[in-house]
């Protein structure tokens, strides 16, 4: 099982952690509770309303939530069915695979609370006849626009790519942004490739038999997903699909679509249908993607959550029973009610009740006359980042968008993504820092590395700047993987900063706190590494590789941009040593 790593008090030494003890109460609670179900979640707020929920329904059910605050939540869901690390309440964005699902989650199909569902959303989650993942609410993806500035403005909502190419000088001339688009992850470009195209080709016989062959060895992109490009060349060309001010931050991209001057907000997710939380502010409404002639547009589907429970639980028939009781819950009103953060989801409970004057209404519609498609995921993992990449290539003017087929095809001929080395041990979460620490070092030829530890305080507070997830026996690592624990994503850069041995270890001592955080919120551990765990001399200068650091850390110990981007990084060093045991926390010349 995904153990939760202690916070222990460590000295300063090539594994060491910060001596501030911070944990979230759940995780206190449980320590001394071997019964507890452990969950691994990934949104900070996510799930504060579903444990007290549960808690009042079933208040003998204990639940250690580990908590994952990293870039690359997807990969990280596989990669513990991968290498059987699942928690006892498994977790997941997206359907995996079928033969992992069934290798190692329990099958429910015989369970009388599926009857709760609707029979169409259990048919999608139905593998041979088994049923190992609950869905919960659905969301919508489509293209997100200012309902309140259209008003203002007295522009219609176009229904076709025609209609709103002809918006477009209309919105430009009123001094409006076209759009924002989020582009942190190479999966939105992904996403965007299929999107764009689906009135035109994605969901059309041709394109879902080529889709089929392509993934199957047995067709190229060159040639014909041409199609398919040539559309995403419109949606660039005519501005909506562009790289913004912060293509690494779709949190700023998101928040300049809320200031109220831009049409449309492109994001392969959901968003909330209002400006602020509580319902007021401008309105937001929900465009399915567009085809040439309106014909046939589309809206993408996708489930928010999906909900399994470990087969190793059938060995542990007590804690199979409460894990069953969770999942019963989960499917009452009561339970989907408090998983849903989103104003933008359905209830896949049968009678969602969701009223005619909803902005949702009218995509249930295009739901229930064919008019829709699932997230596409399953089968291209190995092109995620590859395509996406790409796409942000032909987005920024670096290539023409027939880039996209030729590493298209280059993914397919290569056999998807190859792995550059094994792991052969599990490695807690310090020690999974230790070695990216090392790595980060190395490179920026520093004499130590200082990165932080991701965690969240309770369920709302989380650290997203530092190391959260751990490597697993068994974990084949490649540019995808390596992303789960990468602190920097898939773009940024290794620091450097220049300090004396006693203000590393006072830094140490006080751990990291990042900026907009509450001063009261406890600060998270770092982990220090150091050569063959050096001691530190207290007036020595060092130069230190980290990551983010803080703004007051920054001014203070001249923050110094490498230009090395940690991915790279991390897969050259990877690359270099082939395997990953426990001697590798050791950093040695």
């Amino acid at each position: 099982m995904i153990k939760k790593f202690l916070k222990a008090v460590c000295a300063i030494s090539f594994v060491s952690t910060c001596l501030c003890g911070c944990t979230a109460s759940s995780e206190s609670e449980s320590d001394d509770n071997s019964d507890a179900l452990t969950m691994v979640i990934y949104n900070n707020g996510s799930h504060a309303a579903f444990e007290e929920a549960l808690k009042e329904a079933y208040p003998d059910i204990e639940i250690e939530f580990i908590k994952y605050g990293g870039y690359d939540s997807t990969d990280y869901t596989q990669v513990q069915l991968e290498t059987g690390e699942v928690a006892d309440i498994y977790i997941s964005t997206v359907l995996p695979p079928d033969d992992l699902q069934a290798n190692a989650l329990y099958d429910l199909s015989g369970e009388e609370f599926l009857s709760n569902l609707s029979v169409g959303i259990l048919r999608n989650v139905t593998v041979d006849g088994a049923v190992y993942l609950i869905p919960t609410n659905y969301s919508f993806i489509g293209i997100y626009y200012n309902a309140t500035l259209f008003e203002e403005n007295g522009w219609e909502v176009p229904t076709s790519f025609e209609e709103l190419e002809a918006l477009i000088p209309q919105i430009e001339a009123a001094g409006v942004t076209l759009s924002e688009c989020c582009t942190q992850y190479p999966g939105a470009g992904f996403a965007w490739v299929f999107d764009m195209a689906a009135g035109d080709y994605t969901t059309t016989l041709e394109g879902q038999q080529w889709m089929n062959d392509f993934l199957d060895g047995e067709a190229t992109a060159t040639g014909n997903f041409d199609e398919a490009v040539e559309i995403l060349q419109k949606w660039i060309d005519c501005g909506m699909l562009n790289i913004g001010e912060t293509p690494s931050d779709d949190s700023a991209t998101k928040a300049r679509f809320q200031e109220g001057n831009t049409a449309f907000l492109i994001i392969n997710g959901s968003f909330q249908l209002s400006e602020n939380s509580d319902g007021t502010g401008d309105q937001y409404g929900i465009m399915p993607f567009l085809s040439e002639d309106g014909s046939n547009n589309i809206i993408v589907s996708q489930v928010s959550t999906y909900y399994g429970i470990s087969k190793d639980l059938e060995d542990d028939p007590e804690k199979l029973e409460k894990a069953l009781q969770v999942l019963e819950f989960i499917t009452t009103e009561e339970g989907m009610s408090s998983l849903s953060t989103s104003s933008s989801t359905i209830s896949p409970i049968a009678d969602n009740g969701v009223d005619e004057s909803s902005p949702l209404y009218s995509l249930i519609e295009l739901m229930d006359n064919g008019q829709s498609m699932e997230l596409i995921y399953v089968g291209w993992e190995d092109y995620f980042s590859a395509i996406g990449n790409a796409v942000y290539d032909v987005m920024a003017g670096e290539a023409d968008a027939s880039e996209i087929l030729t590493v298209m095809d280059e993914v397919q001929a290569s056999g998807g993504t190859i792995d550059v080395a094994t792991v052969e041990e599990t490695l807690t979460l310090e020690e999974t820092a230790t070695v990216v620490g090392i790595a980060f070092a190395k490179a920026a030829d520093a004499d130590c590395a200082l990165l932080s530890i991701g965690d969240f305080h309770g369920h709302d507070v989380k650290n997203s700047y530092g190391v959260n997830g751990q490597m697993f026996a068994g974990e084949g690592l490649n540019e995808s993987t390596i992303c789960t624990f990468n602190p920097l994503g898939w773009y940024g850069t290794v620091h450097t900063m220049e300090m004396t041995g006693a203000q590393i270890k006072q830094a140490v001592e006080d751990g990291f706190i990042y900026d907009g955080s509450d001063p009261d919120d406890e600060p998270y551990p770092y982990v220090l590494v150091t050569k063959d765990g050096e001691e530190l001399d207290d007036d020595t200068v060092y130069t230190v590789a980290c990551g983010y650091e803080s703004q007051a850390n920054q001014e203070a110990y001249n923050y110094t941009d490498t230009g090395l981007v940690g991915q790279d990084v991390l897969l050259d060093f990877f690359t270099e040593i082939g395997t990953v045991t426990k001697d590798t926390l050791v950093w040695s010349e």
